[in-house]
């Protein structure tokens, strides 16, 4: 199974570059054989819809909708970890995210109780990666109080 966190969807039901690359990584872990399904977290309210957004990208990738398990609940990482083990009952996983971001979720993950491995899905430069690294430090010491 890979996991697939959400992040950011732009008007239109657009994917953001980083969780477009995400949902690519994925696409060709499964093309490849390599996971046998993709889990897309991501959050789900009214006009806001990350988890459709993945799905959309994955089935034009080649992903078929028989092999794609949604969870509109993943908010944050935590809650994708935690639910993926707990609703989806995924004990081994493939997590699938940009470098920064992989040892939190892989920290998650473990305390949520899969056993996991992460794969890096940056495909290119972001534009924002200097904000977003900053941003994940701070993420890092709320998941590591969070779980204490």
């Amino acid at each position: 199974m890979a996991i697939v966190p959400g992040a950011a969807v732009w008007a239109g039901g657009v994917p953001c570059p980083m969780l477009e690359d995400r949902v690519l990584t994925a696409a060709a872990l499964f093309r490849a054989g390599r996971v046998a399904r993709l889990l897309l977290s991501g959050n789900r309210e009214a006009g806001y819809d990350e988890p459709a957004a993945m799905r959309k990208l994955a089935l034009a990738q080649g992903v078929p909708a028989t092999a794609i398990d949604i969870d509109p609940e993943g908010f944050t990482t935590r809650a994708t970890m935690r639910r993926a083990a707990a609703r989806f009952a995924v004990r081994d996983a493939v997590i699938v995210s940009q470098a920064f971001h992989l040892p939190r979720a892989l920290y998650l993950a473990k305390a949520a109780g899969l056993s996991a491995r992460g794969v890096a899905a940056d495909r290119r430069a972001y534009a924002d990666l200097g904000t977003d690294r900053r941003r994940e430090f701070f993420a890092r010491i709320k998941a590591w109080l969070q779980e204490i």
